[in-house]
């Protein structure tokens, strides 16, 4: 018998957590307005560079989703068989996202015990024997792979053998539902707008910790972040701080490419909301910008980092794009 839990692959395929929410959300028509109303704000730190949308922990705040967490400890005292379990979820219509070993592995090719991986089991197949796992790894492509049950129950009991830097050892149960309070509001989507061109800390503004891999971090790691469009001070930053012959963290220029594709998205659904939308243009242009900065840093990580002050004011010239897009956007929403 094989079952699966519907997916989507998504254009965007930045941070494990998000994919994995946008690959479980795409397939419902219904949950659409969320996801235009969501994926908005990007923040960058100024001094580990870590990036993300906001927020990280937006799996919590999905009206469109049931997340229910239990300890390995609770799992282990109803069956010690993982596979077994594993399929029982997914034949209730919840998909798991939990900490393995990367040893047993085969696609992981590592060679330690004692690094982690976080798989998003989404199905299974039992005449293959496998499960179906939405995954980076190899390769860091986003992708839909098979498992066998054999591996990933070795890899689930090796577990404790990792070095473990975050949390993981809670099983995560993620479940697809629709209670239909969620409403779509103008209104409230150009106020998102407006927090990311007045480039508000919204971790400070909310009064919430940032959650990295699942937990909480000190609150002043929060406050080291660049939101809106002040991210392109920290990547300005980035660029003026790197040697000539050195590489720069291209995936923070990704993300921008990333969150035009999710503006493409909203404006698509915008109009089918019959909505009047006049920044098409300004828009392609902001589009056209993002995707040629990050391939500057391609570049520049290939052949060298010799015309910094191109480079800087090509980030320039990408902000004020996106700003006037902002603008444009507001008002269509506003009006």
């Amino acid at each position: 018998m094989k079952k699966e839990i519907e997916m989507a692959l998504p254009k965007v395929a930045h941070a494990p957590a998000n994919t994995y929410l946008l690959s479980l959300l795409l397939p419902h028509k219904e949950a659409w307005g969320w996801i235009a109303s969501n994926f908005l704000n990007i923040s960058l730190h100024k001094k580990d560079y870590w990036d993300e949308f906001y927020r990280y922990d937006m799996w919590g705040g999905c009206p469109y989703i049931l997340e229910t967490s239990i300890t390995r400890e609770v799992m282990e005292a109803i069956t010690n068989d993982f596979v077994r379990f594993a399929c029982k979820m997914i034949d209730l219509g919840h998909c798991i996202y939990v900490s393995i070993n990367r040893h047993p592995v085969k696609i992981y090719n590592a060679k330690e015990t004692t690094f982690c991986h976080n798989p998003f089991i989404y199905g299974y197949d039992n005449e293959k024997q496998v499960f179906l796992v939405a995954e980076f790894h190899p390769g860091k492509v986003y992708s839909f792979k098979e498992i066998p049950f054999e591996q990933i129950e070795k890899a689930y009991l090796m577990y404790p053998l990792v070095n473990e830097n975050y949390p993981h050892k809670k099983i995560r149960l993620i479940k697809f539902y629709n209670d239909g309070m969620f409403q779509f509001s103008k209104k409230d989507l150009a106020s998102k707008f407006e927090e990311y061109v007045s480039s508000e800390n919204l971790y400070v503004k909310f009064h919430q910790g940032f959650y990295r891999s699942g937990f909480l971090m000190d609150s002043t790691y929060g406050n080291q972040f660049n939101f809106g469009l002040s991210y392109y001070d920290v990547l300005t930053q980035m660029v003026l701080e790197v040697e000539p012959e050195r590489t720069v963290n291209y995936r923070p220029f990704q993300l921008l490419v990333f969150k035009d594709s999710i503006n493409e998205f909203r404006i698509d659904y915008l109009k089918k909301q019959g909505y009047e939308v006049s920044c098409g243009e300004c828009f392609k242009l902001l589009q056209s910008k993002s995707a040629v900065l990050r391939n500057m840093i391609l570049k520049g990580n290939i052949a060298g980092y010799r015309d910094k002050e191109g480079i800087v004011n090509f980030i320039s010239e990408t902000r004020h794009a996106d700003k006037v897009f902002c603008e444009l956007i507001i008002k269509d929403l506003r009006g």
